[in-house]
């Protein structure tokens, strides 16, 4: 009876430390990436995502339009929380106050407040105790908070630290650790060196070919036209133009294909970086009857770089299409 009492007290230290709910957004973000199109197969794919409709404004906006709205309502939700968040707590996170304890004897009682006084004192103080506090899940930390009430006089009946049979969903899960990792990997810029190149290889293609027309062009006889007008045939002109249509339609053709295996690695690896953590979050309920505690910030600001990278990875999607759309539409004015 002793040892369910140690361990039922240390899950309302626990459940203490971590009270009231926090919720971020609602969205998987795993589906979500899963959702997302990737670059067209063809040129004339291309030109149809990017011109809708009358096929005279480029607008590739509206053919992402419902995975945009998607990702809108999430990020929504997450600044709602956010600002909720800050609204309650202008200095950042607050240690709740500990509640009495309705099964606890004085003794008990007595026991989680020193417990919880040295605690709170030595996460004050103690800098480096503090984050790796932070660091550990809440199995980690329920243990930790065993022991030290077995330190002030509530020991099991075997004196060893004791853990409830039932932790709450996400108590073994390093918040820390995962939501760190993600915005860490997220802000390494080199992630997207490969696109950055690709975009330059093939632009310096079509510089070529521009090249390449300028001088054909130049090689054309030239006709008066007037008194004082001298220019090249028309038809010719425009025969030399649809030839140099015609390659940069083909580079464009090449470089989607190149775009879509990028993008298909990308998505890979977002799907390991982002894995874990939408998981976890899932697990939870997405905070919606679980507290992350000290973490809920970093949390947060994690989901925020989640949704980030997941909008970039559109973006340059769109880029491509765009990119490859304009050379098709070119040709198709020269015709």
């Amino acid at each position: 009876m002793k040892k369910q009492i140690t361990g039922c007290l240390a899950a309302l230290f626990l459940a203490i430390f971590h009270a009231g709910a926090q919720p971020v957004a609602k969205t998987d973000l795993v589906v979500l990436l899963n959702e997302l199109a990737a670059p067209p197969a063809t040129v004339a794919q291309a030109f149809d995502r990017a011109y809708p409709g009358n096929h005279e404004t480029q607008d590739v906006s509206a053919f992402y339009r419902p995975w945009i709205d998607k990702l809108e309502k999430g990020s929504l939700e997450l600044q709602a929380a956010s600002k909720e968040y800050y609204m309650k707590n202008p200095m950042g996170y607050q240690q709740p106050k500990p509640a009495p304890a309705s099964k606890a004897s004085p003794q008990q009682q007595a026991a989680m407040n020193a417990a919880t006084a040295e605690l709170m004192q030595k996460m004050i103080n103690d800098p480096a105790f503090a984050q790796k506090f932070s660091a550990m899940s809440e199995a980690e930390q329920q243990k930790y908070i065993v022991k030290l009430l077995a330190d002030k006089g509530l020991k099991s009946v075997d004196g060893k630290p004791d853990s409830p049979e039932v932790l709450p969903e996400g108590s073994d899960v390093d918040w820390f650790g995962l939501a760190n990792d993600l915005s860490q990997k997220a802000m390494e810029t080199a992630q997207w060196n490969e696109y950055l190149e690709m975009q330059t290889k093939y632009s310096e293609e079509h510089q070529s070919v521009d090249t390449w027309l300028t001088e054909e062009i130049n090689k054309l006889p030239t006709f008066v036209y007037g008194e004082y007008g001298r220019d090249h045939d028309p038809e010719q002109v425009k025969a030399v133009r649809l030839k140099a249509g015609e390659k940069h339609r083909e580079i464009a053709g090449r470089m989607l294909k190149e775009a879509t295996d990028l993008f298909e690695q990308r998505r890979q690896y977002l799907r390991e970086q982002i894995g874990p953590f939408n998981e976890a979050l899932k697990k939870v309920s997405y905070g919606a009857n679980y507290a992350f505690g000290i973490h809920y910030q970093l949390v947060l600001s994690a989901q925020m770089m989640a949704f980030g990278e997941l909008d970039a990875l559109r973006h340059h999607a769109g880029d491509i299409t765009v990119e490859a759309a304009k050379w098709e539409s070119d040709y198709r004015r020269i015709q």
